[in-house]
């Protein structure tokens, strides 16, 4: 009894003295999407808790954790199980953090938490793993290694493979809440560099496949960031992938931003490999919607050109908007469609947010064109 007492004593004074925090956030999201005559209704509601607890008197280690619910009733394509619930840690890690000298620190991270490649179009999602970094003014150098098997496929979505013609020998199950994800295992090595107002990235990823059909998929990164001027910078990065070591695919982006004021003005330029030229069809990892088009479009065979606009007014409202030109590049380079969106997100309070976003395709074919209107409300606690 002795024992027991003294623990809940001594766990008590931990969290007195590190002072515990948590919070919550409630979405509500209202989505009406389709073919422009044929809006179906989609409805997610969301409800999360977090909390991180110190574990130096400095604060910059700690705890953390994310845990949430989802329900989502969607008219969409006349699903067979329409109405959907999902239960998900989305985190759950140590985070530990060492001074070393004046600008050095060594950071390692262990446990569920996000993590993104240098494209930030292969791999961008949660996954449980160990993240170790060495950063100082004139180096970064990180490795991690992870495992996706664990995690909530109704979360994370993940490109399937046998939408590309291969087989992955996966088949999610038709459970509620919680459905194990595809496993992989990736890990990576990334090196940062700064050079004057420059930045190179150059960044190796591997995704070995556990799931038994052996279908591995490697990454080559390549990339170059910082200001042209006072008021422009630039984003330049460019991924090689491959299957076995059997194909090659690119995949290439270029982002050039102005800032004038509250007005940021950016030129964008997409480039995912088809089958064509010397080139294989580009496949990532996590799913990514490059196209508004009414069949998913991932990024791969596609070509996109376009300008992004975002007006700040008063630290309260933001306006954005964007335009792009759509080639299919899956074997030829053709003209496929234009693309559009505009929305308004208004702060209006600290812990709550409003946005409106409409976003539509307009394709070369008809029966690929889809209209989006997005109503989102966020209270933060």
């Amino acid at each position: 009894m002795k024992k027991k007492f003294l623990f809940c004593l001594l766990f008590c004074s931990f969290f007195s003295i590190n002072a515990f925090e948590w919070g919550g956030n409630f979405s509500n999201i209202t989505k009406f999407a389709g073919a422009p005559s044929d809006l179906r209704l989609i409805q997610n509601d969301g409800l999360s808790l977090w909390s991180k607890i110190p574990v130096t008197k400095d604060r910059e280690s700690f705890i953390f954790g994310d845990i949430g619910y989802t329900f989502e009733y969607n008219q969409e394509d006349n699903l067979v199980r329409p109405i959907s619930n999902m239960l998900n840690v989305n985190n759950f890690h140590i985070n530990l953090n060492w001074k070393i000298g004046i600008n050095s620190k060594i950071q390692l991270k262990a446990g569920r938490f996000p993590i993104y490649d240098g494209t930030s179009s292969i791999f961008t999602q949660s996954s449980d793993g160990l993240f170790c970094e060495l950063k100082s003014s004139k180096i970064g150098f990180s490795v991690y290694g992870g495992y996706t098997g664990l995690l909530n496929s109704k979360s994370v979505d993940m490109i399937l493979l046998d939408s590309f013609g291969i087989n992955s020998k996966y088949s999610e199950a038709e459970n509620d809440f919680y459905t194990l994800a595809s496993k992989y295992i990736p890990v990576s090595v990334n090196l940062n560099i700064p050079i004057r107002a420059q930045n190179l990235i150059v960044q190796g990823w591997g995704f070995l496949d556990a799931n038994g059909a052996n279908v591995n998929r490697f990454y080559g990164t390549l990339g170059l960031n910082g200001y042209i001027s006072k008021n422009f910078n630039y984003n330049l990065v460019t991924s090689f992938g491959t299957r076995n070591f059997e194909n090659i695919s690119n995949f290439t982006k270029l982002d050039v931003s102005g800032y004038f004021g509250n007005f940021i003005l950016s030129l964008c330029g997409r480039y995912a490999s088809g089958n064509n030229g010397s080139f294989s069809q580009f496949i990532g990892v996590t799913s990514q919607t490059a196209v508004f088009a009414k069949n998913r479009i991932e990024y791969s065979g596609v070509i996109l050109g376009g300008v992004k606009l975002n007006y700040l007014i008063n630290n309260i409202l933001q306006l954005n908007g964007g335009f792009d030109v759509v080639l299919d590049a899956e074997n030829k380079v053709s003209y496929r469609g234009v693309q559009y969106n505009a929305g308004a997100d208004w702060n209006i309070f600290s812990d709550l947010k409003l946005a409106f976003k409409a976003s539509q395709f307009i394709g070369n074919n008809s029966e690929e064109n889809k209209l989006s209107l997005d109503l989102v409300l966020l209270f933060a606690f």
